[in-house]
């Protein structure tokens, strides 16, 4: 058992990251796909959860029986076949690669993972996960018990304008593309689950993604990996030399502003930073484009030219720099304002540290002190912020594409979300999340590797 406690502590941070990308996957698709029609607000009801919550907050007792009946719940779901929740399991039109995927999932990842979040907070200090299923358990009976109580029943208001909320029809598009054959259209409805209630459609999307692969059809009736794969790469090409770029100079300005404080040059680069941080990254687009214009500086539009297949190697690479330049001069100056202010109060925290001090007493170079030694412990925080950066390179700058016509992911994502394109949405919101979980293990890795400390 210790050693179970152990390796769940070593993996705590991937646990917790799944977590917030089903909550994430499941709070995105309630508002996309949300669907109500509400006649009579049910007063008695309402007020009748409210109490029960405010009797599990204020009695200390019930609230830590409410660890049980998560335990219960978690124990029911392993019991339960999940096949049950996920049909694609049941399936037999598949290969082998799709059986031994099934296999895993049934037999291997859905028990650990059900059995290792249960140990996880059985081990916490509250056990906030078993605690928060044994509450929506007992808000669960709690319904079932009001709707026996005609007094709760009666508490109800009928409203004389029914408040309806639909997101319309995901499909309509579609069912007008007279290029869809029906065959398709009926594989897509029912991978939707339309007719569905809500979380059973959110089941069968998860079922769709993660036992499947099967991330649907955009409203052209492409698929949604076809679609985004060549705006992803574009975006990903632009913010990672962004990325770079922005970490070049804002390092080097935010050190060389601390080192010289209350100086001129200190002066000038916070300056920088002021008109970058407050610079809307649209206003500066549509100012470089006009100039760009006027001066015939850089090119507009696309990653590369029409004729980019007839161009040599060198012809290619500054064909494709030329496209570039513009987008990164934009993006990179809207960037580099906080990491510069960021990097220069880290550095200027350091320096007041004692081991510095005591460098200084031993004799020590102030170059030696500054790059050496202050360096090193001041790019630790920022590191951490390089795995909040990692979500922002696939979630793009939609405008900035926009307005300089790059094509890119965010002008594809405001498109979608315009056309209610709900595959593609959801396809985005979920790479985002992943990216930043990612970037959150790579922060993790990089810090332990310049600062063994933190391991």
């Amino acid at each position: 058992m210790k050693n179970l406690i152990e390796f769940i502590n070593k993996i705590s941070r991937f646990l917790d990251s799944c977590l917030i990308l089903l909550a994430v996957s499941l709070l995105t698709f309630l508002i996309i796909r949300l669907d109500l029609n509400l006649k009579v607000l049910e007063i008695g009801l309402f007020i009748f959860t409210v109490l029960i919550s405010f009797i599990v907050l204020f009695f200390e007792k019930i609230r830590n029986k409410l660890f049980y009946f998560g335990l219960g719940f978690s124990l029911f779901l392993l019991l339960m076949p999940l096949s049950h929740w996920f049909p694609s399991l049941v399936e037999n039109n598949y290969g082998w690669g799709f059986i031994v995927w099934k296999f895993l999932i049934s037999f291997i990842i859905y028990p650990v993972l059900i059995i290792l979040y249960t140990v996880k907070s059985y081990v916490s200090k509250d056990k906030l996960l078993l605690s928060f299923l044994g509450f929506l358990l007992l808000i669960g009976f709690s319904w079932q018990l009001a709707e026996k109580i005609k007094f709760i029943n009666k508490c109800e208001i009928k409203l004389s304008h029914p408040i309806i909320l639909k997101t319309g029809d995901p499909l309509a598009d579609l069912r007008l593309n007279p290029s869809i054959h029906p065959e398709a259209l009926k594989r897509e409805e029912k991978r939707l689950g339309l007719k569905e209630p809500l979380f059973k459609q959110f089941l069968l999307w998860l079922d769709g993604i993660f036992v499947k692969f099967d991330f649907g059809l955009t409203q052209q009736g492409e698929s949604v990996l076809k679609a985004i794969a060549q705006p992803l790469r574009n975006t990903l090409i632009l913010n990672i030399l962004v990325l770079f770029f922005t970490w070049l100079i804002s390092i080097p300005l935010g050190v060389w502003a601390a080192i010289h404080k209350n100086k001129w040059t200190d002066s000038l680069i916070l300056n920088f930073s002021s008109i970058s941080l407050m610079t809307p990254a649209f206003l500066l687009a549509i100012f470089i484009l006009a100039f760009a214009l006027k001066i015939g500086f850089g090119k507009i539009g696309g990653l590369t030219s029409a004729n980019f297949t007839e161009l040599n190697i060198f012809q290619q690479f500054f064909d494709l720099i030329s496209h570039l330049i513009l987008p990164i001069i934009i993006l990179t100056f809207i960037s580099v304002g906080g990491l510069i202010r960021q990097m220069r109060a880290n550095f200027l925290d350091t320096l007041n540290e004692d081991y510095i001090k005591s460098a200084r007493a031993r004799g020590i170079s102030e170059n030696s002190i500054f790059w050496n030694h202050a360096l090193q412990n001041s790019i630790n925080p920022l590191i951490t912020l390089l795995g909040f950066e990692f979500a922002s390179l696939v979630s793009g700058a939609a405008l900035t594409e926009m307005i300089l016509a790059y094509p890119g992911i965010g002008a594809l994502t405001l498109e979608a979300a315009r056309k209610l394109d709900i595959n593609l949405i959801m396809f985005n919101l979920l790479l985002g999340t992943v990216m930043l979980m990612f970037g959150s293990f790579l922060s993790d890795y990089l810090l332990s590797r310049i600062d063994p400390r933190t391991k």
